[in-house]
């Protein structure tokens, strides 16, 4: 995962919280990190810009390339 790539945000499990949410949204990946999503675990992030102009970090696990920029 890089830098302009067009990702999409993994469906909404059962499990998860209900809407509002980022379930199965698209977006441009602006940033490639890491982050806390859990007390004292870091793990690798993505940070995108979806339809609405939004910043959203997630967990990169929970995100899919849809196409690769370049």
């Amino acid at each position: 995962m890089k830098i302009g790539d067009l990702v999409k945000y993994r469906d909404r499990k059962s499990t998860d919280p209900q809407p509002p949410g980022s379930w199965g949204e698209m977006g441009l990946v602006i940033n490639v990190s890491t982050d806390r999503f859990r007390e004292g675990f870091k793990e690798a992030s993505v940070e995108y810009m979806n339809d609405d102009g939004d910043f959203v970090i997630a967990r990169q696990d929970d995100i899919e390339v849809v196409s690769e920029d370049g």
